[in-house]
C-alpha cells in the first residue's frame, strides 16, 4: 500500500474504523490532531491529563463565547467611548 511520508496505513475492522472516525472528528472539534487526542485518552506520553482538561475547558469557553457573540453582537450602532469624546469639552 502506498503511503505519504510520515503516515502509516493500517487495516482495521469496520467497527474500529467507525471508532477511529469518531475519535478523529472529536479531536478536530477540540483543535487536536488524532494522535494528540488518542494520547490523552490512552495515558500515552506527550500530553498530560491536566493540560488536556485545561484545553477542553478553554475550548468549551471559547465556543460558548463565540456562540454568545454571534447572537448578541454587533449592537447595531457605534459608541465613541474614547477619552477625547468623553472629556474633550473639559478645558
Amino acid at each position: 500500500m502506498p503511503t505519504t511520508a510520515g503516515t502509516t496505513r493500517i487495516v482495521v475492522d469496520p467497527q474500529a474504523a467507525e471508532i477511529l472516525q469518531r475519535a478523529s472528528e472529536t479531536a478536530k472539534a477540540h483543535g487536536l490532531t488524532l494522535g494528540a487526542y488518542l494520547r490523552t485518552r490512552m495515558d500515552l506520553p506527550g500530553v498530560s491529563q491536566s493540560s488536556t482538561r485545561q484545553k477542553e475547558a478553554w475550548s468549551g469557553f471559547v465556543a460558548g463565547m463565540s456562540d454568545w457573540a454571534n447572537t448578541h453582537l454587533p449592537a447595531g450602532h457605534f459608541a465613541d467611548d474614547s477619552r477625547e469624546a468623553m472629556y474633550g469639552d473639559c478645558d
